[in-house]
């Protein structure tokens, strides 16, 4: 019988962002095939989290992604994992961009986080990286169409979808796939003001062609696709679950 193509069996899986909705479901799901998982997180309590739900189960590292220093040494703890097979990207933060609210500082500040952390992260890890290892950035629907006040979530996810398009260009050579999943809504930290309201959430829907959210376990499968052996041939490209919202 041939191999399972989408196990990560025994696979070093890096993960950074780990304590998102999503994130948590994907370390769920990717132990159950015995990946061994490397997570970062930026604060004592996202290592709180990790640790009642996962225990021991998994590796835990606190860095700031945001400062280059951090992340080089971070990267330099790694030598003795000797290879990371899959990188997944789930950082991201949202602010108040209302039009009075949006400055030079938080406009940084949301870009630092939702590009720049993850440019300096790829930067340290792919050396750990060979032929037929993945890179996965966790994108937004955001970051293809616009909505009022999010200028700067939006065009920060824009960014790191056309960043992870020519990066796969560069490492298609080397044998490393480079791709993007960008979500439509659900529920989490960043919607549950929206979500929790009534008349907010019905308007919600109502841009929603499917009229629903995405199911945070709707998200998994693809991710799975794209990071295994079943996705060897898939570089480049931006898988978008939004229920058909980027559709009008």
């Amino acid at each position: 019988m041939r191999y399972n193509l989408y196990s990560v069996k025994n696979k070093n899986i890096v993960i950074s962002g780990a304590s998102s909705i999503i994130a948590l479901k994907t370390i769920e799901k990717f132990l159950e095939d015995d990946a061994v998982i490397y997570t970062i997180v930026s604060s004592e309590k996202s290592v709180k989290i990790l640790k009642e739900k996962f225990k021991d189960r998994i590796h835990i590292y606190v860095c700031d992604l945001c400062e280059d220093k951090n992340v080089k040494e971070l990267s330099e703890k790694f030598q003795l994992v000797s290879k990371v097979d899959i990188l997944i990207n789930f950082i991201g933060i949202a602010g108040d961009e209302t039009k009075d609210k949006l400055n030079e500082e938080l406009f940084m500040k949301i870009f630092n986080t939702n590009f720049f952390s993850i440019v300096r992260f790829i930067k340290y890890f792919s050396k750990y990286m060979d032929a037929g290892s993945s890179i996965l950035n966790i994108a937004s629907t955001l970051g293809i169409r616009a909505i009022p006040n999010s200028i700067a979530y939006s065009t920060s996810k824009a960014a790191l979808i056309h960043f992870s398009k020519c990066l796969s260009l560069e490492y298609a050579p080397r044998g490393i796939r480079v791709n993007c999943i960008s979500p439509g809504y659900f529920y989490s930290d960043m919607t549950k003001s929206i979500v929790d309201n009534q008349n907010s959430y019905k308007n919600l829907l109502q841009k929603i062609p499917m009229a629903r959210l995405l199911e945070s376990d709707e998200i998994v499968p693809f991710i799975r696709l794209i990071v295994s052996e079943a996705g060897a041939y898939i570089t480049g490209a931006n898988i978008v679950m939004d229920g058909g919202t980027s559709c009008w």
